[in-house]
């Protein structure tokens, strides 16, 4: 027997305001100095987000491989528009790895705390 519902994931900071929301990612990304009254779920956040980001820094990469056949010039009317699409993923890939490597400073400097 299984439940009827499976809640699946739910995001930590799903109870929080969109200002409170902001502010916690501005403290994992070091933006803004981290308020030590929300330290515990500002980590809690940054572990959800540095987990989400792994997924996509790992599958990042290989998606320009999807695109890279159209984007030879006469493979269609519109391969212009695919390199376009491939200099965004180009683009996209060191920003996501700067995030996670955020999150991950942001962790180390809170473990004491």
């Amino acid at each position: 027997m299984r439940p009827a519902a499976e809640l699946g994931r739910i995001d930590v900071l799903v109870t929080l305001t969109d200002d409170e929301q902001k502010q916690i990612r501005r403290q994992i990304l070091g933006k803004v100095p981290i308020n030590p009254e929300h330290v515990a779920v500002a980590r809690a956040a940054a572990v959800q987000h540095r987990k989400n980001l792994a997924a996509q820094v790992i599958l990042l990469p290989t998606l320009p491989l999807v695109f890279l056949p159209q984007a030879v010039p006469g493979s269609s009317d519109i391969w212009w528009l695919m390199v376009i699409g491939l200099l965004g993923y180009g683009l996209g890939g060191p920003m996501e790895a700067r995030e996670f490597r955020r999150a991950g400073r942001f962790l180390a400097s809170t473990a004491s705390r």
